[in-house]
């Protein structure tokens, strides 16, 4: 059960929906955005189909209907898989 969420506020308004083990190595932003890009973080929320920026704690149901959905207005952007990278 160790998963968190959160949401990312870019310069431009634009918002990111994230999710990931706590276990995580990386993750990527969306096309064309730098880390420098980001304004604000909302951490343990997300971003639901209206755009409201919601507490996962405090929404638990919507957010429970949301993750069901396979049609989201705003996907989750996930961690990328574990690698094992090495140079001879």
């Amino acid at each position: 059960m160790s998963w968190t969420g959160w949401v990312f506020e870019m310069n431009d308004g634009c918002k990111f929906n994230f999710g990931t083990t706590f276990l995580m190595e990386f993750f990527h932003l969306p096309e064309g955005y730098k880390f420098e890009d980001v304004a604000k973080i909302f951490n343990g929320s997300f971003l639901d189909d209206t755009g409201e920026v919601l507490s996962i704690r405090d929404n638990r149901e919507r957010w429970l209907k949301w993750t069901a959905s396979d049609n989201k207005q705003h996907p989750l952007h996930r961690e990328r898989p574990y690698f094992v990278c090495y140079v001879e």
